[in-house]
């Protein structure tokens, strides 16, 4: 059975709660007209997701978020066009990565492309039952209530950093030493980009990163008067 519809008649946490309680294996695929994701289930479990937007593919990510260079990337994508394996793979057996490192990561991607749907105003919609993509995934699951309570806090935080960020054309200001307590994962690079003229959007495309990921960072050195954003 297909199921289709739009975010703004049925929203996401809604539509995911009802594919995990009816136990669903199939594709969720989403759309705005920009960006296609698909989320994959199995038997309620959320077990994958692929998105279109490049800051989602595995690589950018990695790179946005410090764990490999842009350098390792380019010679992981060069040896994935000679012997056609995953690139997670690759970039584990050329010491890149360490496996464990790869798997959080592989999790964290998926549950973070799904978030970024929470902000949708609206979106196309349809569930392919019983259809999963023939090429081989990297097994992962998530529980879909947990996702669904993070999902609805990202929106809340989002407000809150869009009051310190209110742009992406805005420029980040240093105004003291940066506070490393308060630091995420990709946060140095992010941060070392801060010369008082680039902008956030100038930030995301340096690093392959999404929206989120650099305003967060962004957002907790102003909570802590280290930057203030013009």
């Amino acid at each position: 059975m297909s199921i289709t519809g739009n975010l703004k008649t049925m929203e996401l946490a809604e539509l995911l709660q009802w594919l995990s309680g009816a136990m669903k294996t199939g594709t969720l695929v989403v759309e705005n007209g920009k960006v296609t994701k698909q989320i994959f289930f199995r038997e309620g479990l959320i077990v994958s997701s692929a998105s279109t937007d490049p800051k989602e593919h595995l690589g950018a990510f990695l790179v946005s978020h410090g764990f490999i260079t842009d350098a390792e990337l380019d010679q992981a994508i060069r040896m994935q066009k000679s012997n056609k394996m995953l690139l997670g793979k690759i970039l584990s057996t050329i010491g890149a990565i360490s496996d464990q490192d790869l798997n959080r990561m592989l999790r964290f991607k998926a549950e973070e492309s799904i978030y970024d749907v929470f902000s949708w105003p609206e979106g196309d919609f349809r569930f392919l039952d019983q259809q999963l993509p023939s090429d081989s995934m990297v097994p992962i699951s998530i529980d879909v209530t947990g996702l669904v309570l993070e999902g609805m806090q990202r929106m809340d935080e989002w407000r809150q950093i869009r009051e310190v960020v209110p742009s992406l054309h805005s420029v980040p200001v240093a105004v003291g030493s940066f506070d490393e307590k308060v630091m995420t994962e990709g946060a140095p690079q992010i941060l070392s980009l801060i010369d008082d003229d680039r902008t956030v959007a100038d930030s995301c495309k340096l690093t392959h990163s999404g929206d989120f990921h650099v305003c967060r960072i962004l957002y907790r050195q102003v909570r802590v008067g280290r930057l203030k954003v013009v």
